[in-house]
């Protein structure tokens, strides 16, 4: 099977998400109530591209099995929280899951870009 554009674009996509959000970092707060980072916005984005990848290799999706390793990095994180000597804040937990996430669907994607170019290449 050869390239789309479609999966070009979605290849693309990540890197094009991160970049925008980086330039225009200082429009992802009004300063009182909302307070987003680049990794909030790309979730989504990260999500949707690993859920495209893992159909066009596999056949079926990984992103249930994403979201089951997601509640047990959750529940381990709450854990490691929950032990820890200074007192119990969501938002801290929150943030410390979001950025572990990032590093999970990061490396994630590009295990499973890395799987389709060679599967491209074989082909």
């Amino acid at each position: 099977m050869s390239f789309s554009w479609t999966e070009i674009i979605i290849y693309l996509l990540p890197f094009l998400t991160l970049f925008l959000a980086l330039y225009f970092r200082q429009y992802l707060n009004d300063g009182r109530h909302i307070h987003l980072l680049p990794i909030d916005v790309m979730h989504p984005i990260l999500w949707l591209c690993f859920h495209y990848l893992t159909e066009t290799i596999f056949y079926f999706s990984l992103l249930p099995l994403y979201f089951i390793i997601l509640g047990i990095l959750g529940l381990w994180g709450l854990y490691q929280e929950e032990k820890g000597e200074r007192a119990f804040r969501w938002t801290r937990f929150f943030r410390k899951l979001s950025k572990r996430l990032f590093v999970l669907t990061s490396i994630s994607y590009l295990l499973m870009l890395i799987v389709r170019f060679i599967q491209v290449i074989i082909k």
